[in-house]
């Protein structure tokens, strides 16, 4: 959710792959800023953003040397150099409206039709 003083400007999602659900929980939630940041790239780029996450783990990972953390952890964050941003911990019950849009997503099979129904 990209927020402007406040105000949400416009909201993002996506279902993760199969291989993307077998990740580290800490490899989900930088792989939601990535996705994030290059969604509302047109937005964020040049721009001094703030991420806030409810992941404290995220943080000291962000703030350490590239090489310190995971493969995959490095290749997220190579994609996310191009960005200026603040990671911030706030606690979840802070994030209600970004943990309620997270959960209520459709699922891969919206339709109960079998092949020939007619609408």
């Amino acid at each position: 959710m990209l927020l402007s003083d406040g105000r949400p400007m416009e909201y993002a999602s996506r279902a993760m792959t199969v291989t993307e659900t077998n990740y580290a929980q800490i490899e989900k939630e930088l792989l939601s800023i990535v996705f994030g940041m290059e969604r509302f790239h047109t937005y964020v780029y040049a721009q001094q953003v703030t991420v806030k996450t409810d992941h404290k783990p995220l943080i000291s990972i962000s703030k350490k040397a590239l090489l310190s953390a995971p493969k995959r952890l490095q290749r997220m964050l190579l994609r996310l150099q191009r960005y200026t941003f603040d990671l911030v911990y706030q606690p979840e019950t802070e994030l209600v409206l970004a943990d309620t849009l997270s959960r209520a997503y459709l699922p891969a099979d919206t339709t109960d039709r079998q092949i020939g129904d007619i609408d």
